[in-house]
């Protein structure tokens, strides 16, 4: 299985959420995970069984946004640096070097901030994917967002970096939104 994604974007989700991509990508060929299709995006969304298997912790959900593309901070001030990855048979993680041949890589999960994570965080990052996948698919930015959910873009903002929730009614404005979009 093949994948590719911003090294930038990874390392950001290390920090944010004690893994990067090479650990997540293990989630597809993982036999207690399971993978169903994104009903924003339509890309791949896994749920990583081994976290709670290993860990004793709940599933964690992944979803992607094209790199770039998603509206995020880091995308707009940094060119994507697009890497192509595989995932062999036996889970091996490979990375394609610049000239074509492939070397091992290595998957990061920082398993003390992973076990550290509450629901709480785990909630206020599902509404941080949300954020990020309705500017994905927004035309007009944070702005426009923030004016189609009725708030100010320093709430948006707020959710975007997984800071604070949205009211139940601003969650349920979001996923209306999305499902429109």
């Amino acid at each position: 299985m093949e994948f590719e994604w911003d090294d930038n974007k990874s390392q950001q989700t290390f920090q944010d959420r004690g893994f990067d991509f090479g650990f997540a990508s293990q989630a597809f060929s993982d036999p207690s995970g399971f993978i169903s299709e994104n009903p924003i995006n339509g890309s791949p969304t896994a749920k990583i069984g081994f976290v709670s298997t290993v860990r004793s912790k709940e599933n964690i959900s992944l979803s992607s946004t094209p790199s770039g593309k998603d509206g995020s901070e880091s995308s707009r001030l940094e060119k994507p640096t697009l890497v192509k990855y595989r995932l062999t048979a036996n889970s091996e993680l490979m990375r394609q070097k610049s000239d074509g041949t492939w070397d091992a890589a290595t998957a990061r999960a920082d398993w003390d901030r992973i076990d550290s994570t509450t629901d709480a965080e785990i909630e206020r990052q599902e509404i941080a994917d949300l954020v990020e996948a309705a500017l994905h698919l927004q035309v007009g930015g944070l702005p426009a967002l923030a004016a189609r959910l009725d708030v100010s873009p320093s709430s948006v903002r707020r959710w975007r970096r997984a800071r604070v929730m949205p009211s139940a009614a601003h969650q349920q404005r979001l996923h209306n939104l999305l499902t429109t979009l």
